[in-house]
């Protein structure tokens, strides 16, 4: 080969080589380019981001949310337009801010999926502290790891127009054992009950609520479902509800239940504006093996002088029921019922304590699946017998005995624990 043959091979070549990376290049162009023009229009379709990454884009002609779930933070001004994202958590707290949008804008942080039991994780309107703009939003939040977040870029009032979205890892870890809530849907029964009002004043300790509007946490001592989440702990209102999980416990303005707006997650055992501040106690009190109760007792309506109202709630392990019961109240503004983690579903039971009502059940379905028999048609549970409660014995019942054997017996379904 000679020297002139050498050199055109070289040139040939070069010119493949080039229109290889002209290739390429055009298709990186095309990867970041061609996205599905309905790519965020909806939650199903939110656009992939990573933590760290940020993107701009624009609201203008992208569909509402019309999809009903809870609202943490601003409430979701109906008919805004919508573009959604979505990014998997890293056990970190995580910002999303759209700081330097052209318009005034909302964020909304979700998980659980996108049909109407997921979750609300944080929302913002504005960044009060003028960090990011006084129209731009910023949030931040735990995350635990693997969780797939959702992000809502909206604005106030309908407004729309381009936004810049950062995804920003702060490097600080998230707070213990954070988990999200995801709700399920459960059916509850309700019933009235003529279990009388069981006093626990004189035994139950004392969780020295001393404030109007406050709140403690407590621990249940047994693990109880509650829409179908196991529980171990929950929030006590001196206003007159309980609460599972990070739930405010100082809302004195009751509203209808279900309702999306705070509390959720949530038991309105006689939910009103009522007044800690001086004499009145609240006690709770654990009965082995299996029912807890917590009471308020005599506290007064806010402003109300003269105002007495006791009551109580009980929760029942094995059925996962949950008894109100009623003493002296004067109060006749008030809700009462229970509520899931979204706000989607729940139980209003106001008026049939308004209609004289003293005991209210609600109840989820029984659960107890666990048959013996020679035809599979009976029950197999754990019962305590009076007095012997250290020397369980399992049993194989008819169905129709079951509720009395977990209500009056504190009996579990199931085997006996083994040992």
């Amino acid at each position: 080969m000679d020297e002139k043959e050498a050199e055109g091979i070289r040139k040939e070549k070069a010119a493949m080589k080039l229109f290889m990376n002209i290739v390429v290049s055009l298709l990186a162009i095309s990867s970041i380019n061609m996205v599905d023009s309905a790519s965020g229009d909806t939650c199903d379709n939110a656009v992939v981001i990573q933590i760290g990454d940020s993107d701009s884009g624009s609201t203008l002609g992208s569909p509402p949310e019309t999809t009903t779930f809870p609202f943490c933070g601003p409430i979701y001004d109906i008919g805004t337009p919508v573009t959604w994202y979505q990014f998997v958590g890293n056990g970190n707290v995580i910002e999303v801010n759209l700081c330097g949008s052209s318009f005034d804008t909302k964020i909304h942080v979700l998980s659980c999926g996108c049909d109407e039991q997921r979750a609300c994780v944080a929302g913002n309107d504005q960044s009060l502290d003028g960090s990011c703009g006084f129209s731009s939003s910023r949030v931040q939040f735990d995350t635990d790891s693997g969780r797939t977040f959702f992000i809502m870029v909206h604005g106030y009032e309908n407004s729309s127009g381009d936004y810049n979205l950062s995804i920003v890892d702060t490097q600080e870890a998230s707070f213990p054992n954070t988990t999200i809530v995801c709700p399920r849907r459960v059916d509850y029964s309700t019933e009235l009950c003529s279990n009388s009002f069981s006093d626990i004043s004189g035994t139950g300790t004392n969780l020295e609520i001393r404030d109007d509007d406050a709140g403690v946490i407590v621990d249940i001592g047994f693990p109880f479902l509650f829409y179908g989440v196991e529980r171990n702990r929950v929030g006590v209102s001196s206003n007159g509800y309980m609460a599972f999980g990070p739930q405010r416990l100082t809302v004195f303005s009751e509203t209808p239940i279900p309702d999306v707006s705070a509390p959720n997650d949530m038991i309105a055992v006689l939910w009103n504006d009522f007044d800690l501040s001086n004499s009145s106690d609240v006690y709770y009190q654990l009965d082995s093996p299996a029912r807890f109760t917590v009471q308020w007792n005599e506290i007064p309506e806010v402003n109300v002088v003269g105002s007495s109202n006791t009551f109580q709630a009980i929760f029942l392990m094995g059925t996962n029921c949950i008894e109100l019961r009623y003493g002296s109240f004067d109060t006749n503004d008030y809700v009462i019922g229970i509520e899931d983690s979204a706000g989607s579903q729940g139980i209003d039971a106001t008026s049939e304590v308004q209609n004289g009502a003293t005991c209210v059940r609600f109840c989820p379905p029984l659960g107890c699946d666990y048959p013996c028999g020679k035809n599979g048609d009976k029950v197999k549970v754990c019962h305590y017998p009076p007095g012997k409660q250290g020397k369980p014995k399992e049993l194989c019942i008819g169905r129709d005995a079951v509720m009395v054997h977990l209500e009056n017996h504190n009996d579990q379904c199931g085997p006996c624990p083994s040992g």
